[in-house]
C-alpha cells in the first residue's frame, strides 16, 4: 500500500520549493499535505507557527502525528490556559507550534515571541483571511520583522474565492504571497492518479411515492412564490442568487444575508418572515427525503399550527394561504394515515387514529442492498454513510428491528400510543427470537432467518466531546462482518474519515445520502488501496432535489475552480510581484503609542491603527479598551455589545470607572459599514448616560475611526 499518491506528492514539492497558496478540491486531503508539512518541520532546530485552526482541526493532527511515523518532538498546543513565561519558553524550545490568532499576535507585539527566530508560518483555513482579520494582522507582523521566513497558506474551499469583488486577489495580498497552486478533480494528474485503481460503482436510482412526489413538487412551487415575491421587492439583489437551485444550497442563507446586509434596517416584516419561510421550507424539503413520514407529517403540524396561533398577520407565513400549502398538508396526512382526504385547513381538529404511515423507499432499497451483498460476500465488512445523527439512528433500528416497529415508536413519541393498528403490528414485529429486515411489498423478501441482524452486527459511529470515534478502535476485535452506519457530517467527523475507511476496511460501501466530499475520499482511498476490492453502492431518489442538489454541489465547485483560474492569469497585481514589498510605507517610524486591552484583539480596529503607523502596546486594562493618553481613555462598543451592555447595566459600571479615572472618557460606538443605522433608536436608548461624549463612525467605521484617534 502506497502512503501518498502522485497529486499530494506533487503539491507538496511546488509549497516545499516556492511558498504560496494552496486551494484544492475538497476531498482530495488537503489535510494530508499540510500534515505533511508539520512533519517534516518537528524538529527543535525550527520554529514554525500554526495558525488559523480550530480545535477539531488540532486534535486531529495531534493524533495523527502522534500514531503515524515518529517525529522528532511532537507539537505544542498554547491556549489561554499557558501563561507568559511557559510561553516564552515554549516558542525558544523549538519545533511546531498551534498558537491561537489573539495571543500569538499579542505575544508578537510584547516581544515574547521571536519573531526573528520563527522559521515560518502555515496558515490553514486560508479562505478565511481577509485584510481585517487577526490572521492578516499576524502575517504583517511577521513580514515587518522577518523577510526570509516562508508562508504556506492551505484551504479546500475554492467556492468562497468567487464571492465579492477580486476576493482572491484581496487574499493573496494579505497573505503576502506571490503563487496560488490550484488542485481541481478535473486536474490531469488528479484524474490520473485516481484513476489507477477504481472501485466498483453500482448506482441506484429509487422512485420516490405519488405522495412524496406531490409534496416535493408542493414545497417547490412555494419556493418559487416567497423567491420572486423577495426579488420584486428587493431589487438591489442579486438575480442570479435569487433561484432554487442556489436556495437549496446550505450556504443559501448566508449568501442572501450578506446581499440585504445594507438594508437590512429598512426591510419590512413581511420580508424577514420570508426568509424564515424560505429557510423553513428548505429544512421540510430535507426532512422529506432524510427522514420517515411520521417525522415530517410532525414538523409540518408543528409549523402549521405555531402559525395559526400568531397574532400579527406580519408574523403569519403567507405561503399557508396557497393552494400548493393545500396539497402540502392533504399528501402529508395520507403518507401517514393512508386517507384520501380533500383539505387540511383546519389541522388542529384532525382526529389522529388509525394510522399507518408508509416507509420510506429508501429502507427497503437499501434492505435489497444488503441482502445482496449477505448473499455475494458474508466475510466483508460494510459501510453506510448518512448525513446526520437521525438517519443513522433511524437506519440502525430499522435493520434491527424492522420499518414497522420504528415508525410505531415514531408515532408514540409524536402523536401518543392509541393507535391500535400500529400497536398490533409493532407486537407482530417484537415477536420471535430476532427481528429481520421485512418487505410487506411482493417483491423477494430481505434476509430471511439465516440473514438476520442482530444489535451486535450494526455499528454506530459516533463521536465524544473531543470530535473522535468512539468505535473505530474496536473495529480491530470484531471477529464478524459488521454493518457500520457513520454520519459524514457529524462534528469533525469529516478529518477522521480516512481513518474509518482505513481501519473498517470496508469491502462493501452504501452511500446512502450523496456528499461528494466523502465520494472523493473513497477514491483516494481506493486509490491507496489496491488491494482492497471495494464496490460502492449509490443510492438516489430519482428526480429529486436530493439529485439537484448533489449535481448543484459540484457545478459550483468546478465553476469556481474555472474562476479561480481566470483571477490567478488575470490579477491586477501579477502573482509574481514582491507583495510583501507594496506596504513597505507601513512599516516606516511610528509616530504615535496606543496602549490596547488584550480582549480588544477580538476587533479588528488594532489592525488597522496598526497599518496607520500607530504603536500597539497590549496590556490588561481595568478600565476602559484604549488610552491614548494618561487623560484621554476610550471604551469601544460595537451595536450588539452596546444593547447588550445597557441591557445588563455593565456599560453603566463601566462609565462610572472611566469617570473616576480619567479626565477626558468617551465611548466609541462603531457602526458595520455593511449596515444601515439610525440614530434615533439610539438617542431613546442613550438619553440616561449623557455624561460622556459618543463617536459615530457609519461608512467605513474602522478607517474613520483610526483617523480620529490620530
Amino acid at each position: 500500500m502506497c502512503s501518498e499518491l502522485e497529486y499530494e506528492n506533487q503539491a507538496f514539492v511546488e509549497q516545499l520549493s516556492n511558498d504560496g497558496l494552496t486551494i484544492m478540491a475538497r476531498g482530495l486531503g488537503v489535510e494530508k499535505v499540510f500534515l505533511r508539512f508539520m512533519r517534516l518541520y518537528c524538529d527543535p532546530q525550527n520554529l514554525v507557527l500554526v495558525v488559523n485552526t480550530t480545535n477539531a482541526e488540532e486534535g486531529y493532527f495531534l493524533e495523527e502525528l502522534h500514531s503515524g511515523e515518529q517525529v522528532q518532538q511532537l507539537p505544542t498546543l498554547i491556549t489561554n490556559e499557558v501563561n507568559v513565561k511557559q510561553r516564552e519558553q515554549l516558542y525558544l524550545h523549538g519545533g511546531v507550534v498551534f498558537v491561537s490568532k489573539r495571543i500569538l499576535v499579542v505575544d508578537i507585539l510584547s516581544k515574547r515571541c521571536p519573531v526573528d527566530k520563527v522559521s515560518g508560518l502555515l496558515v490553514y483555513n486560508a479562505h478565511r483571511v481577509v485584510e481585517s482579520s487577526t490572521v492578516a494582522f499576524i502575517l504583517r507582523l511577521y513580514r515587518q520583522a522577518n523577510k526570509e521566513g516562508f508562508i504556506k497558506a492551505f484551504t479546500d474551499t475554492p467556492e468562497l474565492f468567487s464571492n465579492g469583488f477580486c476576493k482572491f486577489e484581496h487574499v493573496m495580498k494579505s497573505l503576502y504571497l506571490k503563487n496560488a497552486y490550484l488542485w481541481p478533480r478535473f486536474h490531469a494528474t488528479v484524474g490520473t492518479s485516481l484513476s489507477k485503481h477504481t472501485a466498483d460503482v453500482v448506482e441506484l436510482r429509487q422512485q420516490m411515492t405519488p405522495n412524496m412526489t406531490a409534496i416535493q413538487i408542493a414545497v417547490m412551487d412555494i419556493m418559487n412564490v416567497c423567491l420572486n415575491e423577495l426579488k420584486s421587492s428587493v431589487p438591489s439583489i442579486d438575480a442570479d442568487v435569487l433561484t432554487l437551485d442556489i436556495a437549496l444550497h446550505k450556504s443559501f442563507d448566508h449568501i442572501i444575508r450578506m446581499q440585504l446586509e445594507p438594508v437590512w434596517n429598512q426591510l419590512s416584516s413581511k420580508l424577514r418572515q420570508l426568509l424564515v419561510d424560505l429557510r423553513k421550507l428548505k429544512s421540510l424539503l430535507y426532512c422529506l427525503i432524510q427522514h420517515d413520514a411520521v417525522t415530517f407529517y410532525y414538523n409540518l403540524q408543528t409549523l402549521s399550527i405555531s402559525n395559526c396561533n400568531y397574532q400579527s398577520p406580519s408574523s403569519q407565513s403567507a405561503w399557508m394561504f396557497l393552494d400548493a400549502a393545500n396539497t402540502l398538508l392533504v399528501k402529508a396526512y395520507e403518507r401517514v394515515y393512508g386517507k384520501k382526504t380533500e383539505s387540511l385547513r383546519n389541522i388542529k381538529d384532525v382526529h389522529l387514529e388509525g394510522a399507518t404511515p408508509e416507509e420510506n423507499p429508501k429502507w427497503h432499497l437499501l434492505s435489497v442492498v444488503l441482502n445482496e451483498i449477505n448473499t455475494a460476500n458474508k466475510c466483508g465488512n460494510t459501510l453506510i454513510v448518512v448525513n446526520d445523527q437521525k438517519t443513522c439512528y433511524q437506519l440502525k433500528e430499522y435493520l434491527c428491528k424492522g420499518g414497522s416497529f420504528l415508525l410505531q415508536k415514531q408515532y408514540e413519541r409524536f402523536f401518543g400510543s392509541n393507535n391500535a393498528s400500529l400497536a398490533k403490528r409493532r407486537k407482530l414485529d417484537s415477536g420471535g427470537s430476532k427481528p429481520t429486515l421485512k418487505s410487506e411489498t411482493k417483491a423477494t423478501e430481505c434476509f430471511q432467518e439465516e440473514n438476520e441482524i442482530s444489535e451486535m452486527d450494526v455499528v454506530d459511529l459516533t463521536f465524544n466531546s473531543d470530535g473522535k470515534v468512539t468505535d473505530c478502535t474496536k473495529f480491530s476485535s470484531l471477529l464478524y462482518p459488521v454493518i457500520a452506519i457513520h454520519c459524514v457530517n457529524a462534528r469533525s467527523s469529516a478529518y477522521y474519515m480516512s481513518q474509518v475507511l482505513t481501519q473498517l476496511k470496508p469491502q462493501f460501501i452504501i452511500i446512502y445520502d450523496a456528499d461528494f466530499q466523502f465520494v472523493r475520499q473513497v477514491e483516494a482511498f481506493t486509490a491507496l488501496n489496491p488491494g482492497i476490492t471495494l464496490r460502492v453502492y449509490f443510492l438516489f431518489y430519482e428526480c429529486s432535489v436530493e439529485e439537484q442538489k448533489y449535481l448543484t454541489e459540484l457545478r459550483r465547485e468546478k465553476e469556481s475552480f474555472q474562476q479561480l483560474i481566470k483571477d490567478r492569469a488575470q490579477m491586477a497585481i501579477s502573482v509574481d510581484k514582491d507583495i510583501s514589498d507594496k506596504d513597505e510605507s507601513l512599516f516606516s517610524k511610528i509616530s504615535q503609542k496606543v496602549i490596547v486591552d488584550v480582549r480588544e484583539f477580538r476587533s479588528a480596529l488594532p489592525s488597522f491603527l496598526h497599518r496607520r503607523n500607530f504603536d500597539i502596546v497590549p496590556v490588561t486594562l481595568e478600565v476602559g479598551d484604549y488610552i491614548l493618553t494618561p487623560d484621554v481613555c476610550i471604551e469601544r462598543k460595537s451595536v450588539s455589545d452596546l444593547f447588550g451592555s445597557l441591557n445588563s447595566g455593565r456599560l453603566y459600571n463601566q462609565v462610572t470607572a472611566m469617570n473616576r479615572h480619567y479626565k477626558r472618557p468617551m465611548l466609541l460606538i462603531e457602526l458595520s459599514q455593511e449596515k444601515t443605522f439610525s440614530l434615533q433608536v439610539f438617542y431613546l436608548h442613550f438619553q440616561p448616560y449623557l455624561f460622556f461624549v459618543f463617536f459615530f463612525f457609519h461608512h467605513r467605521a474602522y478607517q474613520q475611526t483610526e483617523t480620529v484617534l490620530k
